[in-house]
């Protein structure tokens, strides 16, 4: 927060006249420099003290991490793992270059808890900072401004200098100082990681060759400008292989660096395989002329393609067998699929049968109570129609007879299974003795029913009951016929 606060008044005043530094100035910046290289010279000791390495070794470190001290002790114990596994002789340098050929497993080393280790050289660092900062905060108000703008300028040079970690922010990085300083026809670099270069090599079943930058080596600025940028090597290789650069200055290069196992530089290396099964194919070191490594590396691609080969027909067998059984899968979810119709169809059939004999039950059921029901109305209706004719039966009275001075006549009913019956009234007597005369008859199938005369048709109701027989005009012989009563 301190030194946020002294860099935003700093660029505040920058923007004043620039002035002659004055004496005060010129003795404030020397004891800036001076407690700057204190601190500068704390970092290296705390460096030395968590790892044992020696001083040079801590500065290079810690430049390559940006100041940072967990990286750098990270730093140096992957170097430090690495170099114990590898175990392995060297090839005998020829001149000012070496060349060699081997296949090895780039393998990650573990991590130590580095951050736990050098917890109280963080602290003691940390504070002198804080109190150089704060400082340089307080200076505003009690020194002048130039001798504060001194102050402000070495808190900057002190803190630690941001060092990118992104692997395609380094790759870009690399490429674009590489073009600047080299020209832009180069190498096409791939802008990632060298992890997902060998990914991407390995999918395309080239080697992948692999460049690691020093600018302090006094060999690295004639090998790129005479090696990597002469024009029949770039073509070669830009057609050949799968290309990845790095400045050792990063971490990602620098750590590829110790899983090489370098020991000079500039380096190129031929790897093949991506992930836990990487493996250098070759390498040279040192200012290789562009027609020797082509040959290195087109020797290597002779002798060892054929493990592309096998890896290729390896990629190709896996692909076909993954083809194979999404295949298989695709015809066992479509079997699946066709038995669950078939599933859902029979167990809507099933259902529609249920229902439809369901109905059926449903329907036989109210028939038969539908019977039922007919059977104990008809039962009733005889029953009733039984009670009813005995009962006319006892009121009934004796048939007339015919006398002097009492007109008589025959009434014929005509019953619809053709049977016929017929019986003598007094003219005098009421329409209602007729009809209990054929309520009584046995062959009477009609518990309600009327009387119609034949012609001219009239249906004779019960408003006639209180009527003789001559006011309703019967005459001596009159046929009836008998009708069911209905229930409008």
């Amino acid at each position: 927060f301190f030194f946020q606060l002294s860099v935003a008044k700093m660029s505040g005043d920058g923007q004043r006249e620039p002035s002659i530094p004055s004496d005060e100035e010129v003795e404030v910046e020397e004891a800036t420099r001076e407690q700057l290289d204190e601190e500068l010279s704390l970092l290296v000791s705390s460096l030395m003290a968590m790892t044992g390495c020696d001083a040079q070794q801590a500065a290079f470190l810690l430049e390559a991490a940006g100041n940072d001290l967990d990286m750098a002790a990270q730093l140096f114990q992957d170097e430090q793992q690495i170099h114990e596994r590898a175990n392995r002789p060297r090839e005998a340098r020829q001149g000012p270059a070496a060349v060699g050929s081997r296949e090895v497993l780039v393998q990650r080393p573990l991590p130590l808890p580095f951050s736990l280790i050098g917890l109280p050289f963080h602290i003691a660092f940390r504070v002198v900072r804080w109190a150089f900062s704060l400082t340089a905060v307080v200076s505003r108000r009690i020194l002048p401004g130039p001798v504060h703008r001194s102050l402000c300028r070495f808190a900057r040079l002190l803190a630690p200098r941001a060092r990118t970690t992104d692997p395609v922010a380094a790759a870009a990085e690399f490429i674009s100082g590489f073009s600047a300083k080299y020209g832009e026809r180069t190498i096409k670099w791939e802008l990632s990681g060298w992890d997902a270069a060998a990914q991407k090599s390995q999918r395309d079943g080239v080697f992948l060759f692999i460049y690691l930058h020093s600018e302090r080596h006094h060999e690295t600025e004639a090998f790129c400008r005479n090696t990597l940028c002469s024009p029949p090597f770039l073509d070669y290789v830009n057609a050949t292989f799968c290309s990845w650069g790095g400045d050792i200055r990063s971490p990602e290069a620098y750590r590829l660096a110790l899983r090489l196992g370098v020991s000079s530089y500039p380096y190129c290396g031929l790897l093949a395989f991506s992930g836990a099964g990487t493996r250098l194919i070759t390498f040279s070191e040192g200012n290789v002329r562009p027609d020797r490594l082509a040959e290195l590396l087109q020797t290597s691609l002779t002798e060892h393609g054929g493990i592309l080969w096998e890896e290729r027909l390896l990629r190709e067998q896996r692909e076909n067998d993954r083809r194979l059984r999404e295949e298989q899968d695709a015809d066992y979810q479509r079997s699946l699929e066709a038995d669950r119709i078939k599933a859902q169809e029979r167990q809507a059939r099933e259902e529609e049968e249920a229902r439809r004999k369901a109905l059926e039950r449903q329907q036989i059921e109210e028939q038969e109570a539908l019977e039922r029901e007919a059977e104990l109305s008809r039962k009733k209706e005889a029953e009733a129609l039984l009670n009813r004719r005995q009962e006319k039966k006892l009121v009934l009275a004796d048939e007339a007879v015919e006398t002097v001075g009492r007109d008589t006549g025959v009434i014929r009913i005509r019953f619809p299974g053709g049977e016929t019956e017929q019986r003598r009234f007094y003219m005098s007597d009421e329409y209602e003795r007729v009809v209990d005369w054929v309520e009584s008859l046995d062959c009477n199938p009609y518990l309600s029913f009327s009387l119609s005369t034949t012609f001219p048709r009239r249906i004779l109701g019960p408003e006639d009951y209180g009527s003789t027989l001559t006011e309703l005009q019967f005459e001596r012989q009159t046929a009836l016929v008998i009708v069911e009563a209905t229930g409008d």
